[in-house]
């Protein structure tokens, strides 16, 4: 029995370059929405920028227990005195 390998390659030049393609289009994707999101995401908050996106349920220095208003997901997040710096927002397991 005879093997075309010259079609055997052309078929899988046809088969893996579209998949190879899209694999890598899906990669740039995914690298350009975490670096927007990383743009756009803060990750130092203010009072005034804190009230906008958190409701403070407590406090208990130096942690604050917080609601995150977008999606009502509770969590901690630290913060600074003096300067009043909030930071380390973290999820809570629930």
């Amino acid at each position: 029995m005879e093997v075309d390998l010259y079609g055997l390659f052309e078929w899988s030049l046809h088969v893996t370059i579209p998949m190879a393609l899209y694999i890598i289009y899906s990669i740039i994707k995914n690298i350009k929405e975490a670096t927007k999101m990383k743009e756009t995401a803060r990750t130092e908050w203010d009072t005034k920028q804190l009230q906008e996106d958190f409701t403070v349920q407590s406090f208990l220095a130096p942690i604050v227990f917080v609601t995150r208003k977008k999606d009502g997901v509770s969590g901690t997040m630290d913060f600074t005195h003096s300067p009043r710096v909030y930071f380390n927002w973290r999820a809570s397991n629930e």
